[in-house]
Order: C-alpha cells, then sequence, then structure tokens
C-alpha cells in the first residue's frame, strides 16, 4: 500500500504501528490519531519444530543476520515500509508470548469462537 500513498492514489490517515513510520512521518499513529488501543504492526519471523539442536539454530540466525545485513534487501524491505529488527531467539520468543496473550485477550473480549 505503501507506494499507493506515496504516489497520491490513496491518503493514510493512520499507521497502525506504535511510532510513526520513517516513509510517512507526517502520517499520525492510531494512538495518536485518538484509537491508543488500535495498534497493531505486521511482523515476520523464523521459526523452527521444538527440539532442534542450538548449533543448527545458530547456522540459520547467522544466516538471516547475513542476509539482512545486506544493502539491497534492506533498502528494498523499507521502501516497503519494513522496519527490520534483528532481535534473536530470545527476545523473539518474549515477543510471540506476549503476541500470543494479547490477541488471547481481545479474542475473548469480543467472544469470538472457532468455526
Amino acid at each position: 500500500m505503501i507506494g499507493h500513498v506515496l504516489d497520491g492514489r490513496l491518503r493514510a490517515l493512520a499507521v497502525t504501528a506504535a511510532a510513526r513510520s520513517p516513509l510517512l512521518p507526517a502520517v499520525p499513529t492510531v494512538a495518536e490519531a485518538g484509537l491508543p488501543d488500535a495498534e497493531m504492526a505486521g511482523w515476520v519471523g523464523l521459526h523452527v519444530p521444538a527440539g532442534v539442536p542450538a548449533p543448527a539454530i545458530a547456522r540459520l540466525r547467522a544466516a538471516a543476520t547475513a542476509a539482512l545485513a545486506d544493502a539491497t534487501l534492506r533498502q528494498r524491505l523499507q521502501d516497503q515500509g519494513a522496519q527490520i529488527l534483528d532481535s534473536g531467539p530470545d527476545a523473539y520468543g518474549a515477543f510471540l508470548q506476549a503476541e500470543t496473550a494479547r490477541w488471547q485477550r481481545v479474542i475473548q473480549a469480543a467472544g469470538i469462537q472457532p468455526e
């Protein structure tokens, strides 16, 4: 969507991330627009099955870190509005636990049931 906003085909009212986008610095966050509990950012991470040996995880992390260090890849991701965080397995695990708890509360409050 960022391309449509930057070329004027769409007008952004707010970004759903916690902070303003570097690509759209004049566009407020949803919290700044009056919806403090509406923050919702997309994210991508690498997952492996439980029990994968630590050396294999270390090799995967090193490869991912090397890929994210590539200037061309970084620029391409940033041009699409991505903010790159290379946080590591422990921080990512804590993030996933927090996100799971957050969305469980939303689901319960809304009375959402599986179909």
